[in-house]
């Protein structure tokens, strides 16, 4: 607000908007119609970060049958390990898609592991589960999945 003030000199126009929210609809009067801003996010559903998210699966999907014969032994069943490894390296499945909800985001297959631990998600409420859908949606990174990935590498099978 500090560097609003200085700025009002410049003859600029502001709008806030919440941090939960994906666009702005405001108005600079009270008698004209407001205008939609939508503010630029990594949305896993856009072309481009499909491709960044499917092409993660495929290259950790190799990484991963490349390093199988160790992983092997982390695993509780080696057959349910290799078929996940290749439901996810022909896009059957993802490694991280959203929590498993009724009202699930659109846009993604389903995930191998969420975007948080099992247990964590037992306790929470419904409106939590669908904030860190929406959170995972608008802010998607292939390192989260890479972290999500790695912490779960001994539970793929």
């Amino acid at each position: 607000i500090h560097y609003m003030g200085c700025l009002s000199s410049c003859n600029l126009e502001y709008k806030i908007a919440s941090p939960d929210s994906l666009a702005v609809i405001g108005s600079n009067s009270i008698d004209t119609n407001g205008e939609l801003y939508v503010s630029s996010l990594n949305v896993v559903t856009t072309r481009q970060m499909k491709r960044i998210k499917y092409l993660f699966d495929v290259v950790s999907s190799l990484g991963i049958l490349i390093l199988s014969p160790i992983l092997i032994f982390l695993q509780k069943n080696p057959v349910r390990f290799y078929k996940t490894v290749f439901r996810v390296l022909f896009f059957q499945q993802h490694w991280v898609s959203y929590i498993s909800t009724e009202n699930n985001p659109q846009g993604l297959k389903e995930g191998v592991f969420e975007p948080i631990d099992e247990k964590y998600k037992q306790h929470l409420p419904q409106d939590a589960i669908e904030k860190i859908n929406l959170n995972y949606a608008q802010h998607y990174a292939w390192w989260n999945d890479l972290n999500i990935l790695l912490r779960n590498i001994g539970k793929i099978g």
